[in-house]
């Protein structure tokens, strides 16, 4: 599939500025939220097979699983330390761009 210099042009544009903000603000932006829940549960699911949330002894279905598989992914490669959180970040920003192309 051929793409033009305009879409190219805006994906780049997209990757730049996600890049840029990652650079910029850190890898570490944003964990006081639902972030640092969500990767809590990946953590928990690789290490009990359990799906929970803020409660983590608790299985749960009120979350979206998706996210905390994908999350569960880096994690399982890099370890549970920043080596994980900025593969994470850089997943997210690959992702990202992915959805401006689609």
């Amino acid at each position: 599939m051929k793409l033009n210099k305009y879409l190219i042009a805006i994906l780049l544009l997209g990757f730049c500025l996600r890049i840029l903000t990652f650079f910029i603000y850190g890898y570490d932006l944003n964990l006081q939220s639902d972030d640092a829940n969500y990767r809590v549960s990946a953590e928990l699911l690789l290490k009990t097979g359990m799906l929970t949330y803020v409660e983590h002894t608790i299985p749960t279905v009120h979350i979206m699983p998706g996210q905390v598989w994908l999350l569960s992914l880096p994690i399982l490669l890099f370890g549970p330390g920043n080596a994980s959180l900025i593969a994470t970040k850089i997943m997210f920003v690959l992702l990202g761009t992915l959805s401006i192309y689609l």
